[in-house]
């Protein structure tokens, strides 16, 4: 990312705030296996080559379209609905308590 930026000859500060904040969570949540997602990294570089904010979502969505078709495609090839298993192994139902009396 930052060839990209040094390429366009100026880095914004958000941009580099948000590198920072980057390097920031890889070192303290990177041994943990934790990265930033996607759209954080092309959100700021779709900001520095001047793309308007309003159409960030569309980026987002458009580059995502191939692989939602295919999770649409799966079931509808093999003619049947998928749904996962889902067992709820949490905490057996409790009475609430209203904040004023926790």
């Amino acid at each position: 990312m930052c060839e990209l930026a040094d390429s366009l000859g100026t880095i914004s500060p958000l941009f580099e705030t948000a590198m920072a904040l980057e390097e920031a969570c890889e070192d303290s949540l990177g041994p943990k296996a934790i990265y930033p997602n996607v759209d954080f990294c092309s959100g700021k570089l779709y900001r520095e080559i001047g793309i308007p904010s309003d159409q960030f979502t569309s980026l987002f969505a458009t580059a995502r379209t191939a692989g939602w078709l295919a999770h649409w495609r799966e079931p509808v090839s093999e003619n049947r609905i998928f749904r996962p298993t889902q067992v709820y192994t949490g905490h057996a139902p409790h009475n609430y308590i209203a904040v004023a009396q926790r």
